[in-house]
């Protein structure tokens, strides 16, 4: 996700909690590092080597005159619909592009100690039932289940089977293979009480993108917002494995990050999508529960060996293409039922209602009855 100064009140910064007079009790180098982190979701390269360049020219009275001052003009934003439009708005005002972001030369942050022991606490909760295996063939299949009716003003992953509570494997490990590459193997956990935490969490975390590196396991924390369509990825991610030099050595871009965990999460959604789906999830059926052996290196460096039994489940492209199309000489370009994706909407009352999300199409009358499982979230006017 992208950040910026002003954001949210829940939103852990350096800057957004603390007053003006307060900074001289903070060292510096986490305030600037917390800020010029804020500047890079909004700036291109050069601008934000330019505000490394004017910092590093300050003395530390300059520099707490500047922070004073920026932090009693910075705007402040009360929701998230309002601090994600302030960042669109901040970037295309700045020329920014997917190309000369600074976020291509920024790295992620990984949480701190305490930070990231809680993670892996709720993380560790649940072990992985099914690993499901797909090439890049079945993922581009399974977009035509619901890529077509993403809300535009929210791109990315969608929100809607958290929010309406839809979530059929909450923890699981999807494989994916390339034509001429390895498989790589992400876990994606969604939390047990994932539906009470985003009741109770105008910004709650439900869940974490695991990456498997060898032995070694980086973790993506998951956020849904209020108001907000689509999943959020945050870039202080949590680890199993690194060692304190290795924390520091290992530099991954933000963009890269996000690229990739958005690829990985749209695979895993069109997976929740087919097995909601009244006939395309036959396709996932069959699967034979397979002894997996891991190893795990905690962060003392010693080397475990983990063994789990998960249900293997592989998928079978043309059998895909039938069970969304119809197959044989009925086989149809689109989808013979696909899901409408739940999105937000403000009432003129000025309340924010969530339209939960629907199946549509010729064969919609076969629909499993998701009403059971979904709700409508009603929140208050906002002041």
């Amino acid at each position: 996700m992208k950040k910026e100064t002003g954001r949210p009140e829940g939103y852990r910064s350096a800057g957004n909690n603390k007053e003006a007079n307060q900074m001289t009790s903070m060292e510096r180098r986490d305030v600037e590092d917390e800020m010029l982190y804020q500047f890079s979701q909004v700036s291109t390269k050069e601008q934000y080597q330019k505000a490394v360049d004017a910092f590093n020219s300050m003395d530390d009275a300059q520099f707490e005159e500047f922070y004073t001052r920026y932090m009693e003009k910075a705007e402040k934003v009360t929701t998230w619909k309002e601090y994600h439009a302030r960042v669109e708005e901040m970037r295309r005002a700045n020329g920014v592009t997917e190309h000369n972001s600074a976020l291509n030369s920024v790295y992620a942050r990984f949480l701190d100690e305490e930070g990231n022991r809680e993670l892996w606490s709720k993380i560790n909760e649940t072990n992985p039932s099914d690993r499901v295996t797909l090439t890049f063939d079945d993922i581009k299949q399974l977009n035509r289940l619901w890529h077509e009716s993403t809300p535009a003003a929210d791109a990315g992953t969608p929100a809607d089977i958290l929010i309406s509570g839809s979530i059929p494997l909450t923890d699981m490990e999807l494989s994916i293979k390339g034509k001429d590459s390895p498989i790589d193997t992400y876990r994606i956990v969604i939390f047990k009480n994932y539906q009470q935490i985003i009741t109770e969490n105008k910004a709650a975390r439900v869940g974490a993108l695991i990456i498997y590196l060898g032995p070694r396991q980086i973790a993506c924390p998951l956020f849904v917002m209020h108001g907000i369509n689509g999943i959020n990825f945050v870039d202080d991610i949590g680890h199993i494995g690194l060692t304190e030099k290795m924390i520091r050595e290992k530099k991954i871009a933000v963009n890269a990050l996000l690229k990739m965990a958005g690829f990985v999460m749209n695979a895993w959604y069109g997976v929740m999508i087919a097995l909601l789906h009244p006939v395309v999830k036959d396709v996932f059926r069959k699967g034979a529960k397979q002894k997996v052996k891991t190893a795990s290196i905690d962060d003392k460096g010693n080397r475990k060996r983990i063994v789990r039994y998960v249900k293997q489940r592989y998928i079978g492209t043309e059998k895909l293409i039938d069970a969304i199309t119809g197959g044989g000489r009925s086989r149809t370009y689109h989808a013979l039922v696909w899901h409408v994706v739940g999105h937000w909407r403000r009432l003129p009352s000025g309340e924010r209602t969530f339209v939960k999300p629907y199946w549509k199409g010729a064969m919609r009358n076969l629909k499993k009855n998701l009403d059971e499982v979904e709700r409508q979230l009603v929140l208050p006017k906002e002041e």
